[in-house]
């Protein structure tokens, strides 16, 4: 009797105790540029079981992997390989907000467009398959509202955020990792080799070693979305 009361009451909390320190937690990135001043956040298509919304990146660890190696991974494998950062090393140094198990990261980038991530066949092209950037100031509009993300450049246009990507920007921005507005594009320095949008949209991104990369493609992104009041067919994937 007495070992059975151990057991249940000491042994199995220290073993789940145990296990849960060393499991590899899954973990994201909430990803934002600044173009021409305008602060804007990367957001993908997510047509997962039970998902079928737009949200930030991240998925599951891999075997050894850090919470930032996974972040980073999980990064290039849904953008296409057409990002140089942020890199493990970089994540490491930063805050993250964490929502259960999950861990976000939110990280500046240079600005590159979504075609390019369309075209490439690096990562995991099945998992995400269109790609926006939403402006700053409307996308915290539609987190107090709980509505859609509005297109910057068509209002008609609507961009429905998965609940579960909704709840980890929510979260990143009352952490104070995501920021509140397109000031943090005149308040802090330009990273390196971030270019004004006329230069940007003429920008080629050289391959990276062991995958072939498309030549970046001028015009507005080609994301598909939801225009209000009908449906959008949305490309199948896992």
């Amino acid at each position: 009797m007495l070992e059975s009361i151990l057991i249940g009451f000491v042994v199995l909390p220290l073993v789940m105790m145990v296990s849960t320190a060393f499991a590899n937690p899954p973990a994201g990135v909430i990803a934002y540029t600044c173009k021409d001043k305008e602060a804007l956040v990367l957001l993908a298509y997510d047509n997962g079981k039970n998902r079928n919304g737009w949200a930030p990146f991240g998925g599951r660890a891999e075997e050894g992997e850090t919470i930032a190696q996974t972040a980073s991974r999980e990064f290039r494998e849904e953008t296409g390989c057409v990002f140089a950062g942020p890199t493990p090393e970089q994540l490491e140094t930063q805050q993250r907000s964490r929502i259960g198990p999950f861990y976000t990261y939110v990280s500046r980038v240079n600005w590159v467009d979504p075609v390019m991530m369309a075209a490439s066949s690096c990562g995991t092209p099945g998992e995400r398959s269109k790609w926006v950037w939403v402006n700053l100031e409307q996308l915290n509009q539609a987190l107090d509202s709980g509505k859609n993300v509005v297109d910057r450049d068509n209002p008609v246009v609507e961009y429905p955020l998965w609940i579960a990507g909704r709840v980890s920007l929510q979260v990143a921005r009352s952490d104070g990792l995501l920021p509140s507005s397109s000031e943090v594009c005149v308040v802090m320095p330009p990273m390196a080799g971030e270019e004004t949008a006329d230069a940007a949209e003429l920008t080629t991104i050289a391959p990276m070693e062991g995958n072939t990369m498309p030549t970046i493609v001028p015009g507005r992104p080609q994301a598909e979305a939801l225009t209000v009041g009908t449906p959008t067919e949305m490309a199948s994937g896992e």
